[in-house]
């Protein structure tokens, strides 16, 4: 069994802030693609953990 990934407080805080911005004040349209690769990653990694 594998353990989740315990991500740092302060990378999950700068996610959720550059992720609750409006589209158009994003600094940069590669976060988009990073939180959706990260979260789905995440996602899975939890649910195999969960088996």
């Amino acid at each position: 069994m594998s353990q989740p990934i315990i991500w740092p407080k302060s990378i999950i805080a700068g996610l959720n802030h550059e992720a609750s911005r409006p589209r158009s004040m994003r600094t940069h349209p590669i976060i988009d693609n990073l939180l959706l690769v990260t979260t789905l990653f995440w996602s899975s990694e939890f649910e195999s953990s969960l088996m």
